[in-house]
């Protein structure tokens, strides 16, 4: 079928009407005399304000943001020929009568998001989520999580940021001194050069944050738009200029680099729109880094032989994972527990042990095993020929990412559905496939729980609170969601004997 996005650019189909024809395609499905199902925003809100009367809808739609930006109370007075303490008393009123019932799960989603994020997150990213799972038409996402912050009993609050472009929704531990004293931080250590190690950012920005517990690092990437996070952890605020970017990528390696390859390493590193010398220019900045053209290879200048990279320590394991349990015993006991709601959980294992860590999780939940690698091939061993060949050249290796993603999707809808539980493993090849995002699409499809909840197994470590998949490049993880694992998990038999 054909995605929201490709819908959107037929001709004729905007989001209004792309809102009316999901709403129209479920209800044919279902056919249901007995429950109104909501799909689309728009219904949402239709079904949650028909207790009001006209003026108070109106009052509400506009003074909230509903349908667009917020507007003040006074111009939406004017507008409609009323006095501003009537439009108050208006939203007020409107506000008390709404039928919450029927905005639950998205109450629900709101809390689990916001959670998600640590209690932190931009409004622009909050109602794009919520687009995703329940499409817009003249609802937008971003409106319908304005009426949900009103009406969350102040569990939630819209903050205005200086440096920050959007609101952002945070829990009430967050006032906006603190958020904007966090921002400015934030964007201070990205203009610095060279970069500033990771760990030290990080503790500077936690003490500006005490009660966040994700990593502030990714926090500040997500808030201030100009800055940026290399696959190493270091901010910065591009575009970095190429002597300074190559140095940079040369520095963090031991290892002799391919002269083709620089190029892909230092936009990797520091975006696709990094500034790049041609080759005259290369060769006077290799120079003047001290560093030497020997065949294919550049050789930096102050080591006498090429050293393989040092093993990333891994991080000290969690304090929830080391009381009076084993760490697997505690992990195992949070998957249970988290399987009989919804969503999604990610395990980074040691790779020597993956696949046998991974067989153990799904025997230990019960649920079923599902194998990345078997699946791949069976979609695309006939095309093994092609993606061996995209492999091998830059140009190509989307492909092999695309083919990543149609397995991915193929078994969501196979073993995807509310009350099952899947454990995904064998998932090396996400790094041949270049498809590190892969876990993100995979918690974007669980968060509403309709594909039930799954365990992602992937190799590598968790250094420094980010995964490196492979022990290599950064992999996307949602803090409170990713956990290490370093040996199989006890089977459930032995969890019912032990307790």
């Amino acid at each position: 079928g054909l995605t929201r996005t490709e819908l959107l650019a037929v001709p004729g189909i905007g989001r209004k009407r792309l809102a009316e024809v999901v709403e129209a395609l479920h209800q044919f499905r279902t056919r249901s005399e007995e429950a109104e199902s909501v799909h689309t925003l728009d219904r949402i809100w239709e079904l949650a304000a028909r207790p009001l009367n006209e003026r108070q809808r109106i009052a509400v739609e506009r003074v909230v943001g509903i349908l667009g930006e917020p507007e003040v109370q006074a111009d939406v007075a004017r507008d409609i020929d009323m006095s501003q303490p009537q439009v108050s008393n208006d939203c007020s009123r409107g506000l008390d009568r709404l039928d919450v019932a029927v905005l639950s799960d998205l109450m629900t989603a709101l809390d689990t998001i916001l959670d998600g994020f640590g209690g932190i997150v931009r409004l622009d990213d909050l109602g794009q989520r919520f687009e995703e799972e329940w499409p817009a038409g003249m609802v937008s996402g971003a409106g319908i999580v304005r009426l949900l912050v009103r009406l969350s009993s102040a569990r939630a609050q819209l903050v205005d940021v200086d440096g920050v472009e959007v609101p952002l929704a945070a829990r009430a531990a967050f006032d906006r001194g603190t958020l904007r004293a966090f921002s400015a931080e934030v964007v201070r250590l990205a203009g610095q050069w060279p970069p500033v190690e990771p760990e030290t950012a990080r503790r500077t920005l936690s003490a500006l944050l005490p009660h966040y517990d994700g990593d502030p690092l990714a926090l500040g990437v997500r808030l201030c738009e100009d800055v940026e996070l290399t696959d190493s952890g270091h901010l910065f605020i591009g575009p970095v200029d190429s002597k300074q970017s190559i140095a940079f990528v040369l520095e963090q390696t031991r290892e002799a680099i391919p002269l083709d390859d620089l190029v892909r390493r230092v936009r990797r590193t520091f975006g696709e729109g990094t500034p790049y010398p041609d080759a005259d220019h290369l060769m006077e900045i290799l120079r003047d880094l001290d560093c030497r053209v020997q065949g294919h290879y550049i050789i930096p200048g102050r080591t006498g032989s090429v050293l393989a990279a040092p093993a990333l320590p891994a991080d000290e394991l969690p304090a929830v994972l080391g009381n009076e349990r084993s760490p697997e015993e505690g992990v195992r006991d949070m998957l249970r527990d988290a399987a009989t709601s919804r969503g999604f959980r990610m395990l980074v294992t040691p790779p020597e042990k993956h696949a046998e860590i991974g067989h153990s999780v799904a025997q230990a939940l019960g649920g079923t095993w599902v194998s990345f690698d078997d699946a791949f091939f069976t979609d695309h061993g006939a095309d093994v020929s092609a993606l061996e060949r995209a492999e091998r050249f830059v140009a190509q290796r989307d492909a092999l990412t695309e083919a990543a993603e149609e397995t991915l999707f193929r078994l969501l809808e196979e073993h995807g559905r509310p009350g099952s539980v899947v454990v995904l493993g064998d998932t090396a090849l996400f790094g041949l496939c270049e498809a590190l995002d892969l876990p993100r699409r995979l918690y974007d499809e669980t968060l509403s729980g309709s594909r039930g909840f799954w365990v992602l197994v992937v190799p590598g470590v968790i250094h420094n609170r980010q995964p490196r998949f492979n022990e290599g490049p950064p992999m996307w993880h949602l803090e409170g969601a990713t956990l290490p694992v370093l040996n199989p998990l006890p089977a459930a038999a032995q969890a019912k004997e032990l307790s």
